[in-house]
């Protein structure tokens, strides 16, 4: 079978090694230079381009970053590909983007099946891939003879219709984050009271956490998170992805894309996700910051100031998120976001809730620095101020 693969980051090379030692005719291509050296001589051919890569290729394999990159590569594929051929994008992509390139893709001829994998960097190289396919049976079962090659037969399976593994993955990767964002929140606190870290750690292998506390401990152990298996900011965009799909608060995989892009943004990014966990126990196992994305964002750093004031901590913009730069105190201020749909205003905002020790007080101040108020809402025992920051942004004020 004539095969282009095209990606080959940490996942993408390994499991186009497996395609080669098949005894396919794969040819690679790569956006860096540098990629593609050991898999020539494991018997590919290099091309310069994706219009190279794919000319005369019966099926396309593309393992990119994300979206944005999926749209890029595809419309070459689109373009240079032949009519009739079948594109397997293992990329994480959401379903939306999944089911946008399939009909792209179908009108020029072409077929697609979203199949994401699951797992890291080893099960890539052992050929033992978790595969969740959304697509026709037809494409499925042409594809499977190839995901089986990276994947486990036990676990390659077709979840439904085109999107729908983009779908169950977004599902799968949520849990990562929040288990990793728990992690963190509990070694912090017992740092806090006092509990011995080993012994924490070894309790909570025998707990809810015990997936990721296990085989992640010897991470933890040493503090070291550069042995990477899925890395930081490919969470930081699954947790994105999944935020955005859910069109709806779900506020503890808010709080994980917080803790995810908190430790991104303090340089943590290309490291292990589980750099998460360290980051959000903090330095000297100190509870760490929280930070968000406001986003239509005209002048962050207007915005940056208006909330450091109002907070009495120091806010700054980075990487694209607003980050308190002192550990939040409990009683003084926290801080909750989510993205919301604001019909109102045509647009999606960020909601902020801010948790404060004095409503009035906090009030008056916000008024002082440009916002506005909105209303006093109560539901289900609890009561908030809902207010807009200089910039038009919803955010409420929580007494407690």
């Amino acid at each position: 079978m004539r095969v282009a693969f095209l990606g080959l980051g940490r996942m993408g090379a390994p499991m186009a090694a497996h395609v080669i030692r098949a005894g396919h005719e794969t040819t690679v291509w790569n956006r860096s230079p540098g990629k593609t050296d050991e898999l020539v001589a494991l018997g590919a051919t290099a091309a310069g381009s994706v219009a190279e890569a794919v000319g005369g290729a019966e099926v396309v394999v593309t393992m990119l970053f994300g979206p944005e990159a999926a749209r890029e590569v595809l419309s070459e594929v689109l373009e240079h590909a032949p009519r009739g051929a079948l594109v397997i994008e293992s990329s994480t992509i959401g379903p939306e983007a999944a089911r946008e390139l399939g009909a792209q893709l179908a009108g020029g001829g072409l077929r697609l099946i979203d199949a994401p994998v699951v797992g890291t960097t080893g099960p890539a190289q052992e050929g033992t891939l978790g595969v969740l396919v959304g697509g026709t049976l037809e494409d499925y079962n042409a594809a499977k003879p190839l995901l089986e090659l990276w994947g486990d037969p036990a676990k390659v399976r077709r979840i439904g219709d085109l999107g729908a593994g983009s779908a169950m993955k977004l599902v799968i990767n949520i849990t990562i984050g929040v288990a990793a964002q728990g992690l963190g929140e509990a070694l912090s606190l017992a740092s806090t009271l006092g509990v011995d870290r080993a012994a924490a750690l070894d309790v909570l292998q025998t707990g809810p956490f015990g997936f990721t506390t296990t085989q992640k401990r010897a991470m933890l152990d040493a503090h070291d998170f550069s042995a990477t298996g899925f890395s930081l900011d490919l969470l930081t965009k699954d947790l994105e992805l999944a935020l955005r799909a859910a069109g709806g608060a779900m506020p503890a995989t808010s709080a994980a894309l917080g803790g995810a892009r908190g430790a991104v943004a303090a340089g943590h990014g290309d490291e292990d996700y589980s750099a998460m966990v360290g980051w959000l126990e903090g330095p000297g196992s100190q509870p760490a910051p929280y930070f968000s994305v406001v986003l239509d964002c005209a002048d962050p750093e207007r915005l940056a100031g208006f909330y450091s004031d109002l907070l009495g901590l120091p806010v700054v913009w980075r990487a694209g998120a607003f980050v308190v730069l002192r550990p939040v105190v409990r009683g003084t201020a926290a801080l909750i976001f989510q993205k919301v749909d604001d019909p109102g205003r045509g647009k999606s905002t960020a909601h902020i809730d801010l948790h404060i020790a004095d409503l009035e007080a906090s009030t008056k101040r916000a008024l002082e620095l440009g916002g506005a108020v909105g209303e006093d809402v109560s539901d289900v025992g609890m009561s908030w101020r809902t207010m807009r920051d200089p910039e038009g942004n919803t955010f409420c004020l929580v007494p407690g």
